[in-house]
């Protein structure tokens, strides 16, 4: 199965030409044109994924939601029974689970699709090794009565091609515009710390004109003498004015913590999370609350990522029929160590779990081993 990959139709003219034909491309979710799906109009350019890693406040949303997600162990669900799913350690030889897991989550976010290539199979026809592919390396085109996949313009059979489906097209392009915002004050505020705005004018109240070195000479005294006391003194021909600007002006500090907020919001973590968040306190969280927070970024931030990975490798062109795949989020969710010794001690009492158990869900030894 194969996924229409949302960022590939500016590759579209690239691989007809390399192909020689008039194919015409198509969203292979619905069936419709794509310019159903893209229609004429002013949508904002969409930025580089490079350019979207400038801002700090995304680059740190992105990065706590890819890693948090890679840290997951995979497991295979039979029958109710969580069991280790072999291939999936290491999908990629001589690469760590967590590194393409890392690069899948953040295509997810950034382009709205993400690919692997299988590239072996066991006896049954199932994957047992991938390479992960970055989404401009693909296209999916549908020629006549055939849809036909290509990586680097290179023709590959479609059942090779394993396309994970977002949620939507990629951050990149429907937040191009919060993001060029952010990218503006950032270079706005850097421009007011190239050339610092001067905090007073001596103006000149007199009909005399000052030479330039006069100027010079006026000015390094009146910086000179502010160095050494607090207190300022003028002649009749000089009035000195303060300027209305203070650093949180001039480094633009609220309209930048609104904008990082709604980078917040359109990476979808907390924005307790991302620091200079606008409104956002430092003492939201605390010991008391760390895992029902822990547990509501897993939820609703981590969650979606989660359910789009679990829901494509649990399907029967991956996975046999009656076997799923899901992430062993058990860890991330015991709770505080209070916390899990109140439910031990219930489940204990009434014969659901015994303490053998409870210690192995704790990573301690069984009783009576050293």
């Amino acid at each position: 199965m194969a996924l229409w990959p949302l960022n590939a139709a500016r590759k579209t003219d690239a691989v007809r030409a390399s192909m020689n034909t008039d194919a015409e491309v198509y969203h292979l979710r619905t069936g419709r044109h794509l310019a159903d799906d893209f229609p004429a109009m002013n949508l904002d350019v969409p930025v580089t994924a490079a350019e979207a890693y400038t801002v700090p406040a995304l680059a740190r949303g992105m990065d706590l939601l890819t890693t948090t997600l890679a840290s997951f162990p995979l497991e295979r669900v039979t029958d109710g029974m969580p069991g280790p799913v072999e291939w999936l350690t290491q999908p990629e030889p001589g690469r760590p689970r967590w590194n393409t897991m890392v690069d899948t989550a953040r295509d997810l976010l950034m382009e709205g699709v993400a690919y692997w290539h299988v590239t072996s199979r066991d006896t049954a026809g199932y994957p047992i090794t991938v390479d992960y592919l970055a989404p401009d390396r693909v296209a999916v085109i549908k020629e006549r009565n055939e849809t036909i996949a290509t990586v680097d313009g290179v023709v590959v059979p479609l059942r090779n091609l394993i396309g994970f489906e977002g949620w939507h097209n990629g951050i990149r392009n429907h937040g191009a515009r919060t993001i060029r915002t952010a990218i503006s004050l950032e270079t706005a505020a850097k421009r007011y710390a190239d050339v610092p705005l001067p905090l007073t004018i001596l103006s000149n109240s007199s009909t005399y004109e000052l030479a330039d070195d006069e100027v010079t000479a006026l000015l390094n005294g009146w910086k000179k003498a502010r160095q050494a006391s607090s207190v300022a003194y003028t002649n009749a021909g000089i009035d000195a004015k303060p300027m209305g600007w203070n650093s949180a002006e001039t480094q633009l500090v609220e309209a930048r913590q609104y904008t990082t907020s709604q980078i917040a919001n359109l990476v979808g973590v907390p924005a307790y999370l991302i620091a200079g968040a606008a409104g956002v306190g430092s003492g939201q969280l605390t010991y008391a609350n760390v895992s029902q927070e822990a547990r509501a970024f897993l939820d609703y931030g981590v969650g979606p990522l989660v359910r789009c990975v679990e829901n494509r490798l649990s399907m029967d062109d991956i996975t046999r029929p009656g076997i799923s795949v899901r992430f062993a989020l058990d860890q991330r969710l015991r709770g505080n160590p209070l916390e899990r010794a109140e439910l031990y001690e219930k489940l204990i009492s009434i014969g659901v779990l015994t303490v053998q158990e409870a210690r192995r869900w704790e990573d301690l030894a069984p009783e009576g081993n050293a």
